[in-house]
C-alpha cells in the first residue's frame, strides 16, 4: 500500500496545487540522472534514520524538510534546468547562494533577478505535511535546520546538479518517504464546514413576507433565541410566540433563562433601530426597563441597531436600569469567534424556535431555504420538511 493512499480527495487536490506552484517541469527525470536522484534520496533517508556517519546524537529529522526546501528553492531560481551532472560544490555556491558565509541560507538566480529563502521554503514544506496532509508528528525546527545548512553541502550540490525533472522526481520520493514515516492524524484535519449561524445573523432577511402570518420581529426573536440557547446552555429557556405578552406569561422579558427555579437572565428583543427619542417608549424598552429595575435580574436588550451618535446616551440609560445593550452587529462579532459546533447549536435552536415555539411552518420553511442555499448538505435539510399543504394552512390562519 502506497502512503499516498491515505490522502483523501481534498488533500490530493491541495498537494497537486502545491506541486504545480513549486515545479515548472513535472515529468520523469532524464535517464542519465536516475542514479543521481536515487543517491540524493538515499542520503537523506540515511541522515533521517541514522544521522551523520561517525557522529553521536539523535538523527537530524529536520534533514528531510531541509533538503525538500533545497529542491523547492533551487527550482524557484533555476527553472526548467536541464541539469549539470559535473557541477562542483564551489560553482553551485558561487552561482546560486546569496552569501555562502551566512548562517542562514538564501538562493539566487545567476542574474540575481530571482531569490528564494530556504527558511521560507522549509516553512512551506512543514505546512504541507502538518496542515495540508495531516501529519502532526512532522518535526518543525526551521531555525535549527537552516542554521546547520553547511552540514548538507553535498545534498546542496546534488540539488543544483539535477534537471528540473530530476528535482521533481527527488521531491516526490522524499514526499512519499515522509508520508510513510509520519502517520496521518485522522482526528486533526476536517473538511471545511459552513458556519451557518454567523450567516443567519448577518445575512438572513428578517422582513416578514406578505401573504403569510409570520409576524414582524419573528425572525429577530428566533435569531436571539438561537444565540442564547447556544451561549447559555447551562440555563433553561422560557420563551413564547412574538406578541405573546411577557406579563401574561409571568415572564420579565421576551426570553427568560432559569437555573432550576431561579431566573438568572432575561432578554428583550426589538427588531428596531433605536435612538434617544424612542428607546423608552411603548414600542421600545420602557416596560422592560421597569421590569428589570423591579426584579434586579441580569438583563440584555438586543436591538437591530442604534442610530449613529446615540450609542453612548442609550447605553448609559440602559445601564442605569441594569441592562446591557447588544446590536445585531455585536452579535455577529461574537458569533464569528464561535467554533462550528456552537454555531450549529445556535442554528438548530433558531429552527426549533420557529417550528416549535412560534409554530409557523412558513417561517421555518423560509429559514430552511436560506440554509439550503448556504449549506445544501446540512443535516436539518434531511429531516422531514413541512409540505405545501401545511404551509398553505399556516398562511391562512
Amino acid at each position: 500500500m502506497s502512503p499516498m493512499d491515505d490522502l483523501d480527495q481534498s488533500m490530493m487536490a491541495s498537494l497537486e496545487a502545491f506541486l504545480d506552484a513549486g515545479f515548472s517541469v513535472r515529468s520523469d527525470p532524464l535517464a542519465n540522472e536516475l542514479d543521481a536522484v536515487q543517491a540524493l534520496v538515499s542520503s537523506v533517508e540515511q541522515l533521517f534514520l541514522h544521522g551523520f556517519e561517525g557522529r553521536r546524537g539523535s538523527p537530524p529529522r529536520y534533514s528531510l524538510f531541509l533538503v525538500m526546501a533545497f529542491l523547492l528553492g533551487a527550482e524557484a531560481v533555476d527553472q526548467e534546468s536541464t541539469g549539470e551532472p559535473n557541477l562542483s560544490l564551489d560553482d553551485a555556491k558561487r552561482r546560486f547562494v546569496t552569501n555562502p558565509d551566512a548562517d542562514t541560507l538564501a538562493f539566487k538566480s545567476e542574474d540575481g533577478a530571482l531569490t528564494a529563502s530556504v527558511r521560507g521554503k522549509y516553512e512551506d514544506v512543514h505546512k504541507l505535511f502538518y496542515t495540508t496532509l495531516g501529519r502532526t508528528d512532522a518535526p518543525y525546527g526551521p531555525q535549527q535546520a537552516t542554521n546547520n545548512w553547511q552540514r548538507f553541502e553535498e545534498q546542496l550540490r546534488s540539488v543544483f546538479s539535477l534537471s528540473s525533472a530530476g528535482r521533481f522526481a527527488a521531491f516526490q520520493h522524499l514526499l512519499e518517504f515522509g508520508l510513510a514515516r509520519f502517520p496521518l492524524n485522522r482526528f486533526f484535519r476536517q473538511e471545511s464546514r459552513v458556519r451557518l449561524f454567523e450567516k443567519i445573523v448577518s445575512a438572513y432577511d428578517r422582513t416578514a413576507p406578505r401573504g403569510t402570518t409570520e409576524r414582524a420581529g419573528t425572525a429577530m426573536q428566533a435569531i436571539v433565541y438561537g444565540f442564547i440557547a447556544a451561549d447559555r446552555r447551562h440555563l433553561d429557556i422560557a420563551a413564547d410566540k412574538v406578541g405573546g405578552g411577557s406579563r401574561r406569561q409571568r415572564r420579565i422579558g421576551d426570553i427568560d433563562c432559569y437555573r432550576g427555579l431561579v431566573p438568572e437572565l432575561t432578554v428583550e428583543v426589538k427588531d428596531l433601530v433605536i435612538d434617544e427619542s424612542n428607546y423608552r417608549g411603548p414600542r421600545g424598552l420602557g416596560q422592560f426597563m421597569t421590569n428589570v429595575e423591579q426584579s434586579g435580574i441580569f438583563a440584555l436588550a438586543v436591538v437591530a441597531d442604534v442610530r449613529e451618535g446615540h450609542e453612548d446616551a442609550i447605553s448609559a440609560g440602559l445601564a442605569a436600569a441594569g441592562i446591557r445593550l447588544l446590536t445585531l452587529r455585536d452579535l455577529a462579532s461574537i458569533v464569528e469567534t464561535w467554533d462550528w459546533a456552537k454555531q450549529d447549536t445556535a442554528a438548530q435552536a433558531t429552527l426549533h424556535y420557529l417550528s416549535h415555539v412560534e409554530q409557523k411552518d412558513s417561517a421555518t420553511s423560509r429559514l430552511i431555504t436560506f440554509l439550503r442555499e448556504h449549506d445544501p448538505a446540512h443535516e436539518s435539510l434531511r429531516q422531514e420538511q413541512p409540505d405545501e399543504q401545511s404551509v398553505a394552512s399556516d398562511s391562512s390562519e
